[in-house]
Order: C-alpha cells, then sequence, then structure tokens
C-alpha cells in the first residue's frame, strides 16, 4: 500500500513496523524508522516538522550509502540539525 513519506512527501511503502517505530521505504529517503515517541510528543512532532528539509536532505544524501535503517528519533534530528552541511533550505527536496 503506498503512503506519503512523512519527510520528503513523495510516495513510499509503509512496511511493517519494527520495535516502537513506523518503517518506510521511499524511493528518494531510502528505508528508515520513525519512533512513536517522536510523532506522538507534541514537541517533538514540532521540532520534526521544522527540520524535514534538513532530514531529506540527509536521507537523500546518505541513502547509497546505508546498509540499514536510519532511526528518527529526537537525538538523531538534533545531530543532524546541528551539522551545517545538512542545515541549508533546499527546498527542491521536499515536495
Amino acid at each position: 500500500m503506498s503512503f506519503m513519506c512523512p519527510v520528503c512527501n513523495s510516495i513510499c511503502n509503509k512496511l511493517k513496523p519494527m520495535g516502537a517505530a513506523e518503517r518506510y521505504d521511499c524511493p528518494n529517503c531510502g528505508i528508515y524508522d520513525i519512533a512513536y515517541t517522536l510523532l506522538s510528543d507534541i514537541n517533538s512532532r514540532a521540532e520534526f516538522e521544522q527540520n524535514k528539509h534538513c532530514l531529506a536532505k540527509y536521507l537523500t544524501e546518505t541513502k547509497e550509502e546505508r546498509d540499514h535503517a536510519i532511526s528518527l528519533t529526537s537525538t538523531f534530528i538534533k545531530k543532524i540539525t546541528s551539522d551545517p552541511q545538512y542545515t541549508s533550505n533546499n527546498p527542491s527536496i521536499l515536495k
């Protein structure tokens, strides 16, 4: 079944949940997990929504290098958003 990628808004597949996370397979972002806590906590959710462009850039640029799913958590978002390589706003990544 097809879904919208929560990160880049492309059509993607939602896979079987892994532990305490939803798993997605996106043609742009690759396979990644979003922790339930990230989506359920209002502050974490806001941080996720505000930083989608950084996450999309990171996931797109590293997709070919990864041999496992990335787990998107609030800690991971803080790590990516503190890296200048991924904080430049590139709206072409998001649809």
